[in-house]
């Protein structure tokens, strides 16, 4: 499956988010190291969630996300986003975090 973070940058750091968990959030100092840490956090929140046997929410594409009213303001302020691979197996998850797949702003402002 594969699911998306949404990066953004304040002053010199930056944060992700991912619009399908809320609450899963991390930082770092550039985006090479904000999305080492998204992959970290998001392993650990999917981890969490099997563990206290919590149902995954469906995982939505992209352009689903971008299209859905409720994460405009999301999207307004993102300078990337993040699709990360992700494999979740009955006690495992394994994000692949150097598979992530970057998509810059411009392709989601010529939406707006």
């Amino acid at each position: 499956m594969n699911i998306v973070g949404l990066i953004h940058q304040e002053k010199e750091l930056f944060g992700i988010t991912f619009p399908d968990l809320p609450g899963c959030v991390s930082v770092g100092d550039s985006v090479d190291d904000v999305l080492a840490m998204g992959a970290e956090a998001l392993g650990l929140h999917l981890e969490g969630m099997v563990e206290d046997g919590d149902e995954l929410p469906d995982f939505h594409p992209l352009d689903h996300l971008e299209a859905d009213h409720r994460f405009h303001e999301d999207f307004v302020n993102a300078v990337f986003a993040a699709v990360y691979a992700v494999d979740i197996s009955e006690q495992t998850v394994i994000v692949h975090a150097e598979t992530a797949q970057l998509a810059l702003k411009s392709r989601f402002d010529a939406a707006e």
